[in-house]
């Protein structure tokens, strides 16, 4: 079911991880996102988050929420929610539930979950595809009874595998009722699949046409989250904009379509190494204009 972004307004949200309260305190961090005027805080709950540092978890959570609104990428190394194993994708179901159970008992205003559609099969053999197809399914309708209504819970394109190919995604959502399960596209993860899988096809003209193609496979579902970073000409993604070869202006235009509500950078690395969180939340500043200009 299509639902988008109040007409005109869009968040503009940057991921952090347990990582990221290495080197700075969550006041500092506090302070730099405010400077930059991000909107929202999309929180990796990844091992070794919730089963350690609890208290830092906490006291973030409970810090953002007087001033940013708070979302949630779940665990997904090592949890894989698409295998056809009914016996560990229902593991993997009780792991994530009880997870985001801790999340909701500091803050339950949560915008939404994002969870990766993982499984390890050769998805080309057999029956393989459907029965990724039918356990993803069966996992998103078992989170959805236990999560609020009120929370958007998503599942993100990947790169490579069963969770890259937009049609298998489509396929799972089609099926799928109820009003707050739906997608989060991500463009980088498209584009690296795109240079590396479909490029020297000649099926699309450039990754702008192939991203048309997508968005029209996508326009009648729920896209409320749309994760941005820039990707260079060998397929390396989560790349600072302006690292990768990517027209972000383009992108934009293009999305507008979709209405979605947030738009998250997931910029984690330059050419030579990894970004720190100060020249992150600085280009996600800069961004923000742009998203005005172009999603408004």
């Amino acid at each position: 079911m299509r639902s988008g972004a109040d007409q005109g307004l869009v968040y503009v949200g940057i991921p952090l991880w347990i990582g990221s309260f290495t080197n700075h305190s969550i006041e500092e961090i506090s302070k730099l996102l405010l400077d930059n005027k991000i909107d929202l805080v999309e929180l990796s709950i990844d091992y070794p988050w919730p089963q350690k540092q609890q208290e830092l978890l906490r006291k973030a959570i409970s810090s953002f929420t007087n001033d940013f609104k708070i979302a949630i990428h779940a665990p997904w190394r090592d949890l894989p929610l698409a295998s056809p194993y009914n016996s560990v994708r229902r593991a993997v179901v009780n792991e994530l539930l009880e997870t985001l159970d801790n999340i909701y008992e500091v803050y339950g205003e949560i915008e939404y979950v994002i969870f990766h559609p993982l499984t390890m099969q050769r998805i080309e053999l057999f029956d393989n595809r459907r029965d990724a197809i039918n356990a993803l399914r069966n996992s998103l309708l078992e989170i959805a009874t236990k999560l609020p209504m009120k929370t958007y819970l998503l599942i993100e394109n990947l790169t490579r595998g069963f969770g890259s190919e937009i049609s298998n995604l489509v396929e799972v959502l089609d099926t799928i009722e109820q009003n707050n399960v739906g997608l989060c596209l991500d463009i980088g993860h498209l584009a690296s699949r795109y240079i590396r899988e479909i490029a020297g096809s000649s099926i699309y003209s450039d990754f702008y046409d192939y991203l048309k193609d997508v968005i029209g496979m996508i326009e009648e579902l729920l896209v409320p989250v749309i994760h941005i970073h820039d990707v260079d000409d060998k397929g390396r993604e989560h790349l600072i904009i302006g690292d990768g070869s990517l027209s972000f202006k383009t992108i934009y235009k293009l999305v507008k379509e979709l209405k979605p509500k947030y738009i998250v950078y997931e910029m984690f690395r330059s050419r030579k190494t990894k970004i720190n969180i100060n020249e992150a939340a600085k280009i996600i500043g800069g961004q923000k204009s742009w998203v005005k200009i172009y999603l408004a």
